[in-house]
Parts: structure tokens; C-alpha cells; sequence
């Protein structure tokens, strides 16, 4: 993108995660098995820890309190496996999210209301040199009603080392121009360990059981957690046309203190392409006979969906049972 790869702005932010990902980890944490962990995460950064599956989510545990950024609005809490910043120059609760499994690191980021935009940016530094940056758009991602002011970008590194990310929001694409309004998000940072073979594709879903209902024609669907287990699902949804599964989630059970689901938290959304079949199973990983983030293993498919896109079909949101 034309001017955007030597923005001052972002490189003295760079300066700033540098400083507060070497302070040192104040909490000790317990194996999963009765699992706890002594410090905690509120307001706007605990809500998005939460929504991320929480200690048992790819955040992990937090490992000190929140933070002020120096010379930024904003908070930032550094966890486990990553980190969250509260980022109101993007938004007034916006919240951004990265954590890495293995080699692979995940920025998760929204709501930027009352900004909304065409596509968004995201740009990453592996020890203070920049070394990728792409545009993702909003497929999947849309807030309600379809406002784009939300998203998520996974990739793979090649490389160990201190991986810095931030993202922001931009309006037109006119010979690759742009306008991006609010600039760059509160820089995030995770230590990726040392390189990995990249996982293997999934590969394509089994079959669903008879008794799975469908095809339903939709042009998108909405998903919410309410099973009574009160676990994190995630999703796998599976394009029959492509052959191609992707991992959405995870998405935490949404009830609310008086037991009403779903109350809070976004959905997870997905969107169909005109003409093509999906199956889309639910996994519990932590079902019993499960063990696995795994949609091929039958004790894991807490429910399973079939949808054929359809432009113009509307929006449903279904409530995992």
C-alpha cells in the first residue's frame, strides 16, 4: 500500500510493546487439571478474555494487570499466550486480542464502533522489522446487521522470535489508496518458539449422520453458545464445493448471572458463497471421550449443520443446544 509501510506512528509504538512484553510475569499458573489463576482480567479486556474461552481459552491465564500504553489512550494486559489491549482511538470499547499456538499467531480484533470500514490492514514485525502486512477483508466478520467494524487474521511463521502486530480500519481501494481514519490499534506482541512443520490440512469432514437436518438455504448464520455444559465450542466448516475446512472459535457459553442464553457476547458468523454446500460441525474438545479439537471424532460433534448458500436467503442465528 503506497505510504502506509513507513508510518512513524507505528514503529514509536513498537518501542512501546518492547518495553512492557519484557516486564517480568507476576502469576504463577497451575496445570489444567484444577486449573485457577492468580491474577484476573476486567472491564473491556476481561470481556474479550472471556469471549475467548477465558483460562481455558488460547489466552491462558493472565500474568499481571492492566497496564497503561505511554503516549496512548488505552489499556494493554499481557497473558500466557498473548495479549489484549483496550484501544478506544479505534472505537469506543474496541479490544484487540494475539495469541500464538505453536507457530501460529491469531489477531483478533472489534468492535470499532462507531467506526465502521471497507477493509482492514494488519502488519507484523518479527523482532522490530516489519516483515508481512495484508489486507483483510470482512468475510465472516461482520458485526449485526452487517456492519463491518470487526475481524481476525491467523498466519504461520517460518521463524521463532517476538512477533509485534497491529491493524487498522480503512475506507476505498482506488489505485491502492486508502483512508484510514484512526490509524493504527495499540501494538500487541507474542514470543513465537522456535519453528515447526505447519499442521497439516484438515481434511475433509466425514459424512454427517442421518439424523442431520438440512440443507437450509442461507445466504448467512449466526451461532450462539447455549449448551448446558456451559463450555467453549469451536466451529469447522467445511465448503463441499472447494473441499476446504476452516476453524472459527472459539465462542464461550453466553449465558448471563440469572442463567438467560443467549445474553451477551457476539455471535459467530458465517457467510455462504451463492451455490455452494457446507457442513458445519459444533466440537465440545472437552466432552467426554473427546480429547480432541477434532470434528472427525464422533464424541466431540456436539451438533452438526448443513447449509446450501443462497444470495438474497437472509441471515438465521441458531442457538447451539
Amino acid at each position: 500500500m503506497i505510504g502506509r509501510a513507513a508510518r512513524a506512528g507505528f514503529l514509536a509504538a513498537l518501542m512501546v510493546v518492547g518495553i512492557l512484553s519484557t516486564a517480568p510475569a507476576t502469576a504463577a499458573v497451575t496445570p489444567l487439571a484444577g486449573k485457577t489463576c492468580t491474577s484476573t482480567a476486567a472491564g473491556l479486556i476481561g470481556d474479550r478474555w472471556r469471549a475467548l474461552g477465558g483460562m481455558d481459552g488460547p489466552l491462558g491465564c493472565p500474568v499481571g494487570g492492566e497496564q497503561a500504553v505511554p503516549g496512548r489512550s488505552g489499556r494493554i494486559q499481557t497473558f500466557e499466550h498473548g495479549q489484549v489491549a483496550w484501544t478506544p482511538s479505534q472505537g469506543t470499547n474496541a479490544t484487540v486480542a494475539l495469541y500464538a499456538r505453536g507457530n501460529q499467531t491469531t489477531l483478533d480484533w472489534g468492535s470499532t464502533l462507531p467506526f465502521t470500514y471497507s477493509f482492514f490492514i494488519v502488519r507484523w514485525d518479527l523482532d522490530g522489522r516489519n516483515v508481512g502486512q495484508k489486507d483483510v477483508a470482512n468475510v465472516g466478520q461482520a458485526g449485526p446487521g452487517g456492519v463491518r467494524d470487526r475481524g481476525s487474521f491467523t498466519t504461520t511463521h517460518g521463524r521463532p522470535g517476538r512477533y509485534t502486530f497491529v491493524v487498522e480500519g480503512c475506507d476505498g481501494r482506488f489505485l491502492d489508496n486508502s483512508v484510514c481514519r484512526q490509524g493504527w490499534t495499540i501494538p500487541l506482541s507474542v514470543a513465537v518458539p522456535q519453528a515447526v512443520p505447519a499442521p497439516a490440512p484438515m481434511p475433509k469432514l466425514p459424512p454427517p449422520r442421518p439424523a442431520t437436518p438440512g440443507p437450509f438455504d442461507m445466504e448467512r448464520a449466526e451461532f450462539t453458545n447455549c449448551t448446558p455444559e456451559r463450555r467453549p465450542l469451536t466451529f469447522w466448516v467445511t465448503d463441499e464445493a472447494t473441499g476446504r475446512t476452516d476453524r472459527l472459535g472459539p465462542l464461550a457459553a453466553q449465558y448471563d448471572e440469572n442463567g438467560r442464553c443467549p445474553a451477551g457476547g457476539d455471535p459467530l458468523d458465517v457467510n455462504f458463497a451463492d451455490g455452494h454446500t457446507y457442513t458445519i460441525v459444533a466440537v465440545d474438545p472437552q466432552a467426554i471421550g473427546c480429547g480432541a479439537d477434532d470434528p472427525r471424532i464422533q464424541a466431540c460433534q456436539k451438533k452438526i449443520y448443513i447449509f446450501r448458500g443462497r444470495a438474497g436467503a437472509g441471515t438465521k442465528t441458531w442457538s447451539v443446544p
